[in-house]
């Protein structure tokens, strides 16, 4: 079985530990209140991925980054070995493209990542995706609009395709 190490970065409060959390056991159900990431939370998933019209297990260690600049110095050191890197940003804010510039600078592109290694994910925690909210990107990063907290189905299979193309990356 193959395994993937894959980064969870953004900003605060743009849903990445629900993200995480959901990803990691999807019967769980979300926190009522909103709890910052102190530096880093490290939770082990598994799941099937294909790759040319094959099933394939992948186990991945999800690291949900705190979106906090204050644990800044921490990021090399979760950078090392990272095969690939989700950038979370919150949907229901005005986009501030500059800042998504900023974390796509600290992590992909200072780790080389090629954009097939990233995804991005626009989170609307407020569980409404406008109908006029089109998938965007930033510096080569695809986003894909989602409401994770109220669908979990909305990024399963963006995330299924995320993990198989790091997985082709990787071998």
């Amino acid at each position: 079985m193959s395994k993937l190490k894959i980064l969870l970065i953004g900003p605060e409060r743009a849903g990445k530990t629900t993200i995480a959390n959901a990803l990691a056991d999807p019967t769980r159900e979300s926190l009522p209140t909103y709890r910052p990431t102190v530096g880093v939370r490290i939770l082990d998933c598994e799941g099937t991925v294909f790759i040319g019209g094959r099933p394939e297990k992948v186990e991945y260690t999800l690291w949900d980054l705190s979106g906090d600049l204050k644990f800044e110095a921490t990021w090399p050191v979760s950078q090392a070995d990272a095969d690939g890197v989700m950038i979370i940003s919150n949907g229901d804010l005005p986009l501030k493209t500059e800042e998504l510039e900023a974390w796509v600078k600290s992590f992909p592109k200072r780790m080389r990542l090629s954009p097939q290694q990233c995804i991005g994910l626009a989170n609307h925690p407020s569980g409404v995706i406008p109908p006029d909210s089109a998938p965007f990107s930033v510096l080569s990063v695809g986003f894909t609009h989602c409401c994770f907290e109220e669908k979990v189905e909305t990024i399963e299979q963006p995330v299924a395709r995320f993990l198989a193309k790091v997985l082709e990356k990787k071998k």
